[in-house]
């Protein structure tokens, strides 16, 4: 192992971040819509989609054995380069498809072939990301890694929404070009896309080893030994309970928004890509803020507070309709505000949690079990769905059908698990308000706001933690929570004067944040293109 002196830090740390840089351009590619769109025009049903979809998430079940390959590897680094090199060479496989039909395999073999390579993808990329985690941990020092990670998302973010809207270009071009060979343009947007993969392979092996003391290592040869020890681990027991709750409840529903948008709402793909570009751009200023405020708040107070928020979302689906879609850009501004303050999180409490000789078994257990959780969740939101495509439920306020009820019962779910995060026990965490306190210089054009809202996400927290230690007196609770919500639209009746104002501190801001994005994006442009140049 390396000793790292702080200009070697500071390399590792830059590396990193370039690495996040390129390897993100493949995550946009290889795991969103254009994997679903490749797999529709080579003939797969809606059933074997939905397969297709679980296919990561069981292959983070393999991680569980991660300690025993890091050894066979000889350490983490060299695991996780080995594993993601494979990634690399599998991807470059399933770019092939289009090759094997040329040729005369037949179509369903090809798509044999299809589910095998992704599958073995999958290994690689769930082997992988385990060593990269216990590789990272020990080279960031545990004070750093906040502002280190949220810095690092935030450009990873960049590149993902470049990635995104070039792809979706280049599809579109290519539909108008040769619309009777739409699975070669998916071929070679993979393969473009895995160039920019080889260079954060190379990237990524100029990071350092770190430091890893032999003494303090577990010995990975008893492999159910060192996985008695985080399950021995009461605190990491709560947060693997937790994590696999909160991935069933979001993986329940999480699938069928894209239906719903597709089929219920019947909204055109260009706007659909529109909401996750929103969606994108608020996930980088977020990543911005929550990587600057996480180191004073706690990562656990972070992941309360965005959970919640995330976890409420669903509900604001029924309110939508064909005619009515609006809120969907708020649902998709927020949705990037919480979702990159739970990634940043749950790395960050992972981390703190797991015991540095046992690190790997502490990852690999969490990655499965949460795995195994977002893999059987779909299965189980799909039959909902089918059970309820026919039930209406009407008042005088709201129109409940269909999809509504599977995003009901998501909330619930979601909001419910949050009282087994409460168990947790960390040596630093916040209340709700704590953390909106702590917001008020950076969100200035809500702080007039943050007191009404900050009692409302407060009454949840407190209802949650009654529940996960069964303490909850209904009556008291609920006497508590309805007249916190009186004084809740009180509040907002006093406010609401003063509406147009913050209106137009929130637009200012965001020109303000739009003009500094799209500043890096083209410097982002010009140094690829300066790149390419000396590569040439």
């Amino acid at each position: 192992m390396e000793e790292i002196n702080d200009s070697l830090l500071k390399k590792n740390m830059s590396y990193s971040i370039k690495d996040g840089l390129f390897s993100n351009v493949m995550t946009t590619i290889f795991a969103g819509v254009y994997l679903t769109g490749f797999a529709l025009e080579l003939g797969l049903s809606q059933y074997l989609i939905g397969l297709l979809a679980s296919l990561p998430a069981v292959a983070n079940l393999a991680q569980i054995f991660g300690p025993v390959y890091i050894n066979k590897a000889g350490g983490e680094k060299r695991a996780c380069l080995i594993s993601a090199g494979f990634y690399r060479v599998f991807w470059l496989l399933i770019a092939g498809v289009p090759l094997y039909l040329y040729l005369g395999l037949a179509r369903e073999l090809a798509i044999v072939l299809f589910f095998l390579f992704l599958l073995l993808a999958s290994l690689a990329a769930a082997f992988s990301n385990v060593s990269w985690m216990g590789w990272i941990s020990a080279i960031i020092p545990a004070n750093l890694r906040g502002k280190f990670f949220g810095r690092r998302n935030m450009y990873a973010g960049f590149s993902a929404m470049a990635a995104g809207l070039l792809a979706g270009l280049w599809i579109d071009f290519w539909e108008n070009l040769m619309p009777g060979r739409p699975l070669t343009g998916y071929s070679i947007l993979f393969i473009i896309t895995l160039c920019s993969g080889v260079i954060s392979w190379i990237i990524l092996a100029k990071i350092s080893s770190g430091v890893e003391p032999e003494a303090e290592r577990a010995d990975p040869s008893t492999l159910f030994e060192n996985l008695k020890v985080p399950l021995q681990d009461n605190n990491f027991r709560m947060l693997i309970i937790f994590s696999m709750a909160w991935a069933f409840a979001v993986g329940l529903a999480s699938p069928f928004f894209s239906v719903y948008m597709i089929d219920t709402l019947e909204l055109p793909f260009t706007l659909i890509s529109l909401f996750g570009l929103a969606a994108a751009v608020t996930n980088i200023v977020g990543m911005k803020y929550w990587g600057q405020f996480v180191d004073r708040i706690g990562s656990k107070s972070l992941l309360y507070f965005s959970s919640m928020g995330a976890g409420l979302l669903p509900v604001v689906w029924i309110f939508t309709s064909a005619e009515n879609y609006n809120l969907l850009w708020i649902i998709n501004l927020l949705t990037g505000v919480f979702w990159s303050g739970i990634g940043l999180a749950t790395s960050l409490l992972l981390m703190q949690l797991a015991k540095e000789k046992y690190r790997i078994a502490y990852y690999g257990l969490f990655a499965a079990g949460t795995g195994l959780a977002a893999a059987i969740a779909p299965i189980i939101g799909g039959i909902i769905a089918g059970l309820t495509v026919d039930l209406n439920l009407t008042n005088n306020f709201i129109e409940l059908e269909g999809l509504h009820f599977l995003f009901i019962l998501a909330v619930i779910l979601r909001v419910l698990s949050l009282g087994l995060l409460a168990q947790v026990e960390v040596e630093r965490q916040m209340t709700i308000q704590q953390i909106l306190d702590q917001s008020r210089a950076v969100f200035h054009p809500f702080r007039s706001a943050q007191q009404v809202a900050g009692l409302g996400f407060q009454s949840l927290e407190n209802v949650n933690l009654a529940v996960s230690k069964g303490l909850f007196q209904w009556e008291s609770q609920l006497d508590i929570v309805f007249r916190k919500g009186r004084y809740l639209w009180y509040r907002a009746g006093k406010k609401a004067n003063r509406f147009d104002q913050q209106l137009e501190l929130i637009i200012d801001k965001a020109e303000e944040t739009q003009g500094i994005m799209i500043s890096r994006l083209f410097k982002l442009i010009d140094w690829l293109n300066r790149v390419g140049e000396e590569e040439e």
